[in-house]
């Protein structure tokens, strides 16, 4: 009850106080609100990224198969594999032999494709090693 003593002046002081609590609190809830939009919207990126990396991974495997595939039943020669496969210019095949012998009509082959962000590589045997060459 002594509270209800106080002099005028005092009573505005202890509002005005309360007012710069209640203003403080506004602000640094703010604050921590804009923190966490920016950093919702930052990982919202890059997750967008991650998802957009991962599929291009996944067609560049997509395309070594196909090729290696290719290689293996000579359904197709190298330049119209190469051609359809080179119709995106976001797409590069590489094929290299990793080993051949003479005696053999098998060879080994290592695929690698780019596709925008993503690569494979791929390492199989092919029937004929002509077919494995560059």
């Amino acid at each position: 009850m002594a509270s209800l003593n106080l002099p005028p002046h005092s009573r505005k002081t202890r509002r005005r106080a309360v007012g710069a609590y209640v203003f403080l609190d506004a602000v640094i809830s703010l604050a921590i609100l804009v923190t966490l939009t920016v950093l919702l919207g930052v990982a919202l990126g890059q997750q967008r990224q991650a998802t957009r990396h991962l599929a291009d991974t996944r067609e560049a495997v997509r395309i070594a198969e196909a090729t290696l595939q290719g290689l293996r039943d000579k359904s197709a020669t190298n330049e119209e594999r190469r051609a359809s496969a080179n119709s995106s210019p976001d797409v590069h095949i590489s094929i290299a032999p990793l080993s051949l012998t003479p005696q053999s009509s098998t060879a080994w082959a290592q695929i690698t494709v780019v596709c925008r962000t993503g690569r494979a590589t791929l390492v199989g045997p092919v029937r004929h090693a002509a077919e494995v060459r560059p």
